[in-house]
């Protein structure tokens, strides 16, 4: 008994759903990415000037001084963990799209063997198996991006804050993966 028997109905209607949801994810996932590198250099800017406060509390002769210092350190200090909680929100949607993705890739490639659903037309130019091929190339897409900003998240956990400031390529590292889909490549599904 081959799946298209069983379920064709209730699959034929999840594939036409499946182009919807991978528009509104990519978009999204765009907008996480681009949002995360606003964060990441948020971060640094604020790691920055945690160094230099904390330079002028060193330098501090005056106890006003040393107030001061100690006060601009304390929010700063709370606005980095706001600019890290946010990094922190935007990797666990990033996790949901990207598990999503790879959820629909398998489900497509299992329904890809039956041949009924092979030749199902989703839209006129979206077969289910370029339908299948696009969401191959989407998970490896979104796990590499993922994994970069996943090990980036994890580093900066365990990192010293002010160290950001003399390690530069964290940042770098980050903002180098701002390449995900390009809006007009969603024309496709």
């Amino acid at each position: 008994m081959s799946l298209a028997n069983m379920n064709s109905h209730n699959i034929i209607k999840e594939l036409n759903v499946i182009p919807t949801t991978i528009k509104i994810d990519a978009l999204s996932w765009q907008q996480g990415v681009l949002k995360g590198g606003e964060q990441m250099k948020i971060y640094a800017e604020l790691c920055a000037k945690i160094f230099e406060s904390e330079t002028q509390l060193n330098n501090a002769k005056r106890s006003r001084e040393l107030r001061h210092a100690k006060k601009r350190i304390h929010k700063l200090f709370k606005r980095l963990d706001k600019a890290y909680n946010q990094m922190k929100h935007i990797l666990e949607t990033l996790t949901e799209i990207r598990l999503r993705t790879e959820h629909m890739w398998r489900r497509v490639r299992l329904w890809n063997d039956d041949e009924l659903i092979r030749e199902h037309c989703i839209t006129w130019e979206l077969t289910t198996t370029k339908l299948l091929e696009f969401l191959q190339f989407l998970t490896q897409r979104y796990d590499c991006e993922w994994e970069i900003k996943e090990m980036v998240m994890n580093e900066l956990e365990k990192f010293n804050r002010s160290t950001l400031c003399h390690d530069p390529i964290l940042l770098q590292i980050y903002l180098s993966q701002c390449c995900s889909m390009p809006p007009e490549s969603l024309s496709v599904v």
